[in-house]
């Protein structure tokens, strides 16, 4: 259903309704995570009713860049840019301060694009430049923690000891182990050590290392999400698998580095079904078909006398 189906006839809008929205924006929003292809039509079909929201514009081209069309995201990015620069209107807005918050959305978006490209020294640079800005409550408020920088700086030759790093992911940014990957996940194993209502839990009975091992073979065929920025986001459906919450969930979010260097983590998740995904359940069925192999076997030996 669109936009337009959901909204009817286009309606007079009243001078708060002028330039955006409220209630289709809250909506949309909720979405953007589970379906990002539907929120992408959503958007460019409500914008023809609201084309002065800019802040769908910009969110356009972030949900670009996470489905992998960079080109285009990079296109619009720089025509929206030019536009707001020019716009007289824009400038007007909030003594100047809507100008900044749109800028710092067009630099965001530019990062993202840089670091999911992998032109770690020109994102790195310009992260540097304008993290200030961009981690400013007022105008931006777009969170970086300490490992997406350490990433960078890895990636563009600094050294470190593996030893030396007190978290995880720097441990794996300096050098990637298997062995460490699993017992990370650890906590995504229904058990004492994981809090089921905040957790995404696998139930006890999944062969963990079975689906890691299978995903592993047909990964570098799979279209990914580029949630982040110097990550890769997989979906895999497997009937059952876990819990999100208190939810029992069908499908696994698995998530690398950007580099293809690693395995970061992999979850039980809610979301997957209008995602880019593989089913993997015929993993069920080849444990179910060497179960019913056995039997008849034993069928065999139990009916001749054979041990």
């Amino acid at each position: 259903m669109n936009y337009s189906n959901k909204h009817g006839k286009k309606k007079e809008k009243h001078e708060a309704k002028k330039y955006f929205d409220y209630n289709f924006t809250k909506n949309i929003t909720k979405i953007i995570e589970s379906d990002p292809y539907f929120a992408l039509e959503e958007i460019e079909e409500y914008l023809k009713e609201y084309p002065d929201d800019y802040t769908l514009r910009s969110t356009c081209i972030s949900i670009l860049i996470t489905i992998g069309e960079f080109e285009e995201a990079e296109k619009r990015n720089e025509e929206f840019r030019k536009f707001i620069l020019s716009s007289e209107d824009v400038k007007a807005i909030d003594n100047g301060k809507k100008l900044k918050r749109l800028m710092l959305n067009t630099i965001y978006n530019e990062f993202r694009l840089l670091a999911n490209t992998g032109d770690y020294r020109r994102a790195y640079d310009l992260l540097i430049k304008y993290k200030d800005d961009l981690e400013d409550k007022e105008l931006s408020n777009k969170g970086f923690n300490y490992n997406i920088i350490f990433f960078f700086r890895a990636r563009l030759g600094a050294e470190f000891n593996r030893d030396d790093q007190r978290t995880y992911a720097c441990r794996q940014i300096v050098e990637y182990r298997e062995e460490d990957f699993f017992d990370h996940i650890k906590r995504h194993m229904k058990g004492e050590q994981c809090d089921i209502e905040r957790d995404s839990v696998f139930f006890e009975d999944i062969d963990l290392k079975k689906i890691y091992d299978e995903i592993m073979k047909i990964l570098p065929d799979q279209k990914p999400l580029y949630r982040g920025f110097v990550d890769k986001t997989y979906y895999f459906k497997y009937d059952n698998c876990g819990l999100e919450g208190t939810d029992v969930v069908d499908y696994i979010k698995l998530i690398t580095y950007g580099d293809d260097s690693g395995v970061i983590t992999m979850c039980p998740t809610k979301d997957g079904e209008k995602l880019p995904h593989i089913d993997l359940n015929y993993l069920k069925e080849s444990d179910k078909n060497k179960i019913r192999k056995k039997s008849q076997i034993d069928k065999f030996n139990q009916k001749y006398g054979k041990k």
